[in-house]
Order: structure tokens, then sequence, then C-alpha cells
């Protein structure tokens, strides 16, 4: 059991066009979180999530270019030596890197269970475009990359997950509905993780 108190701030800037379907604008933030020990927290440690989007409409052909990185460190400080599990970061699922099950990327124990790390790297580009059979229809081919890493230290680009895919995308009034199915490139346990992952979504995945 632990008491977490920890200040919290961030940046923020937004010129997109429409948050539901976006078509064209950037979108950054900068969040932090500090947790020390004259706040009375009993797990000590300084928190980064830096994310940037993108969209940018090709010409008058309908189709949207949209693009996202996001990054995020935690470290321990004072008298923390090792942040619980739970304030770990993860990846996978179908805001991040659409190849593994929510929460799947990371490292693992030796019995193969994911636990989380202290830094995150993840990137995507995707592709979405009206479908003429449907005026309400559209779909999206995407590129996800990313991984969960140990310790700050252990980050390297070389270990990174990457992960096609496609899907669909019905404008609802209350945002696009739709399905991807996405196929992890590098697997990380062929006993336990699936060749490929469907994902059914309220919204785009960024």
């Amino acid at each position: 059991m632990y008491r977490m108190s920890f200040l919290q701030t961030g940046l923020r800037l937004d010129t997109v066009d429409n948050q539901i379907n976006p078509h064209k604008g950037e979108f950054f933030s900068l969040a932090g979180q500090v947790a020390p020990a004259f706040l009375g927290s009993g797990v000590q440690f300084g928190q980064g999530i830096l994310e940037g989007r993108k969209y940018q409409p090709l010409g008058d052909t309908g189709l949207v270019l949209a693009g996202r990185v996001k990054g995020g460190l935690i470290e321990p400080m004072q008298n923390t030596h090792q942040i619980p599990i739970y304030q770990r970061l993860f990846g996978g699922g179908a805001n991040s890197v659409r190849g593994y099950e929510l929460y799947f990327l990371s490292p693992r124990n030796s019995k193969g269970d994911p636990i989380g790390g202290e830094a995150l790297l993840e990137a995507s580009l995707e592709l979405r475009f009206p479908l003429p059979i449907y005026e309400n229809l559209g779909g999206v081919v995407f590129m996800d990359a990313g991984n969960v890493f140990l310790k700050i230290h252990h980050v390297d680009l070389g270990q990174l997950k990457y992960s096609p895919g496609l899907g669909l995308r019905y404008l609802s009034p209350i945002g696009p509905i739709g399905i991807d199915i996405a196929f992890p490139t590098n697997r990380i346990d062929y006993q336990r993780d699936s060749p490929y992952q469907f994902h059914f979504t309220v919204g785009y995945a960024f």
C-alpha cells in the first residue's frame, strides 16, 4: 500500500480543425508530474509525457495523412529506488502499437508476464481515405512503431517493435466507429502473442 501526493503541470497547443474527425492542424502536449517526499508521497518519482500529432490533407483527394510521436519517462528519486508496477509505463492496444494487445508491449519477467518500464517511445503514420461504396464509410492503412524499456538508459531504437495494419471507419454522429486489424512484425512471445490483433474503436487512434 502506498500513499501518493504529487504536483502536476502541463503545456498544450492545439490547432486541429475538428476534434472528432480531424483533417488538418497540429497538436502538442507536455505533461509532467513530480512526487517528492515533502508532499507526503510514499513513492517519490518524476514523470514526463510528450506527444505531438499532425494532420495533413492531401490536396482535394479526400485523403488525410496523420502522424503521431509520443515519448514518456518516469524516474524514481529520493527514497524510492524502484517504480511500483502500477505506475510504470506500458504499450500496446488500440491507441498505441496496435499489433500488440493492451499493455502487453513491455519488458517481461521470467514467467513472460509484462512488468512495465521507465521509458516509452511510440510513433504512428496513418493514411485515412473515403470509400466510394458509401458516403460515411472510410478506410485507414497504418504503420505503428514503439517499445517500452525497463530503464531509461536501456532505450534502443533498434529494439522498436513494428506493426502494419488496416481498418474501416463509419463516420457516425458520435465520431468514427471502426475496426482495425494489425500484425506485429516481431512478436515478443510466440507461445502467447497472437500473430494479429483486432481492435473495435470509437474515434481514431489519435
